[in-house]
């Protein structure tokens, strides 16, 4: 299956008028993501960097994936975290990270809200376990000053969902709170003029307190 076709398929399953195209769209997509998890995720991170897809589908492929990764059931959460560990390569998950990070940063602020909560859902997994160590380190230097106003806003967005699922004892978390501190005292300084990064930055506070 290419990006194209997946792109369709989420298109079909939020904007197609026919029930039953809907329908036939979502049960594709649960079908390749059950046969083929590894092709899966990676075809929904290339729709949502493709600045040729609609809006929807870019936000509802983040949004899929982050839903095959975290789930309120603690038991299927370790099932996902577990086929995510071991189905994925590691090249194949530093491309979906990559992406889901270069849709974080884009101009498009609801593309970038769903990039943020892939992210969340991806670091759920990967920060207990020692992974993805420049993470924090890239979201303080989103919120540095100089940063755009929106890679400033997305990026507190994204600390607030990685604080709000994680485990309060998160060792890996514990010992990221500095940079997590520092990010959030940038986006919510005097200096800094958008209120809509100050909103996110004490959002992402209230989410850290714990």
């Amino acid at each position: 299956m290419s990006t194209a076709e997946i792109a369709l398929l989420l298109e079909n399953t939020i904007l197609s008028p026919d029930a039953n195209v809907r329908l036939e769209s979502e049960t594709q997509l649960k079908t390749l993501s059950n046969e083929n998890f590894l092709q899966y995720a990676g075809l929904l991170s290339q729709v949502l960097v493709d600045e040729t897809c609609k809006v929807e589908a870019r936000i509802l492929a983040a949004l899929s994936l982050k839903n095959e990764l975290i789930a309120k059931d603690s038991v299927r959460s370790k099932q996902f975290a577990q086929r995510w560990i071991m189905q994925i390569d590691d090249n194949s998950k530093q491309v979906i990270k990559s992406n889901a990070l270069q849709a974080l940063v884009c101009s498009e602020d609801r593309v970038a809200n769903a990039a943020a909560q892939l992210i969340a859902a991806i670091a759920d997994i990967e920060l207990p376990v020692g992974k993805w160590p420049q993470l924090m380190k890239l979201m303080v230097d989103n919120t540095h000053q100089s940063q755009p106003e929106n890679v400033k806003r997305a990026s507190l967005l994204a600390l607030g969902y990685i604080c709000e699922s994680a485990d309060p004892q998160s060792n890996a978390l514990i010992s990221e709170s500095n940079n997590i501190l520092i990010a959030i005292v940038q986006g919510a300084q005097p200096v800094e003029t958008s209120k809509s990064v100050r909103l996110a930055a004490l959002n992402a506070l209230a989410d850290s307190l714990i």
